[in-house]
């Protein structure tokens, strides 16, 4: 009985009564209409959105938000910190017999190994093999049909740091993403050797027993033009994070502290990947969901809130 779900709504910004959040302020049918809440705000809008709605709110990069004429009611780095993982994909040309009937899922099996490389934590790269090309996967191989499959590599434990900041005040107008993946040198040197496994892969007995990789790379290939070949074909894997990271109050890259409140105000809280502390290593739909609750489960006292996470 007291529960509203409202779809075709564009939340702008978060209405406050001086430092508390006491609502939002939404696009509704093209109309602006205020929304109050009745005991706090909390913003479920993910790695891209919920910094936005913040930037917009005046929480966020001073020097940003005063590009855009905005006035900045707290300083903080929302929005910067973004990850994602940055994968590079081998297709291979699958013989008939090998091809996925239609509708069938696109992930077929993921390995995470450990590259023992730059001193990085265990299970820091990923290896995952395709059916088929998944949403935004290959999209770069042009009339590709569907006879490709594709295997690829990705870094899990990434170093590299983007930013998601706002272009206008407007909030049909998206923010600019800046992925800046595979700029740490740590997470290039790990790529450079992904993608060398993935060459011997794509070329190992049991791979061509199923079709023919397309090459990589020509033998004798260095590694500067590998980093440079790696960089021109990576893409993300819509694994957006830690725009509004969590942390330590007195931690500059904080945005929430460990019950998901903004910083400097009340009643106002962000629960979503945004405010991992980095890409975990792994997909982040578990995660997030395991976030979600936990984090409800503190809220209303629940005794799930002292279970193993």
């Amino acid at each position: 009985d007291n529960l509203e779900i409202r779809g075709g709504v564009t939340v702008d910004s978060v209405l406050f009564d001086g430092d508390r959040a006491v609502g939002v302020r939404a696009v509704v049918d093209g109309r602006v209409e205020d929304i109050a809440a009745t005991e706090a705000v909390v913003l479920a809008a993910g790695a891209v959105h919920s910094p936005a709605i913040l930037q917009r709110s005046g929480i966020g990069p001073s020097d940003h938000l005063r590009t855009l004429g905005l006035d900045t009611r707290i300083d903080l780095p929302v929005g910067l910190g973004f990850q994602d993982h940055p994968a590079v994909f081998l297709p291979i040309v699958l013989d008939q017999a090998a091809v996925s009937p239609p509708d069938f899922r696109h992930t077929n099996v993921c390995v995470r190994y450990s590259s023992e490389l730059a001193g990085v934590s265990p299970n820091d790269m990923l290896i995952v093999a395709m059916n088929r090309f998944g949403d935004s996967l290959g999209s770069h191989l042009a009339g590709a049909g569907g006879g490709l499959g594709m295997i690829g590599v990705w870094v899990n434990e990434c170093r590299s740091t983007g930013s998601v900041l706002i272009r206008s005040t407007d909030p049909t107008v998206h923010p600019e993403v800046a992925e800046n993946m595979l700029s740490h040198p740590d997470d290039v040197r790990r790529m450079r050797d992904g993608v060398r496994r993935l060459a011997d892969l794509g070329h190992h007995h049991a791979a061509r027993a199923i079709g023919q990789p397309r090459e990589l790379f020509a033998a004798g290939t260095t590694d500067d033009e590998l980093d440079a070949m790696a960089l021109r074909r990576s893409g993300d894997t819509q694994h957006a994070t830690s725009t509004c990271r969590m942390g330590a109050d007195d931690d500059p890259r904080t945005v929430v502290d460990t019950d998901a409140r903004v910083l400097g105000v009340d009643g106002l809280r962000v629960v979503d990947a945004s405010i991992m502390p980095t890409v975990v290593r792994a997909n982040t739909h578990l995660t997030t969901v395991m976030l979600a609750e936990h984090l409800a489960a503190r809220w209303t006292g629940s005794t799930a809130a002292h279970a193993p996470v």
